[in-house]
């Protein structure tokens, strides 16, 4: 099992490239607006909520452990759990909004 995470995890970020791909092409190609730009915009809204709510608790609880604080690891496990999944939702939500503005139309 330790060998397939790895490509598991391969596989979910190609997924993501896709999944962000089909949501902000079609919207930035409907308003006459450069795909490929909207694209990298789509993929900077998900990603950078994603790296900060889902990754920086559990950066910050094993400094501490590091430092020597003893977190249990159920505790360690949880709060790794609920950021990651605080993270994708967050990641999600701003993809939409930037799949929203996207769709909207030029400003002139």
């Amino acid at each position: 099992m330790d060998t397939f995470i790895p490509v598991i995890r391969k596989i979910l970020v190609i997924g993501i490239w896709i999944y962000v791909g089909y949501q902000m092409l079609p919207a930035a190609r409907s308003t006459d607006r450069n795909g490929f730009l909207w694209y990298f915009i789509g993929l900077f809204s998900f990603y950078i909520p994603f790296a900060l709510i889902g990754f920086v608790p559990p950066v910050l609880m094993l400094i501490a452990m590091k430092n020597g604080v003893a977190i249990p690891s159920a505790v360690f496990n949880t709060v790794g759990v609920g950021a990651f999944s605080l993270g994708v939702t967050a990641g999600f939500a701003c993809l939409h909004r930037a799949r929203s503005a996207a769709l909207a139309p030029p400003r002139s």
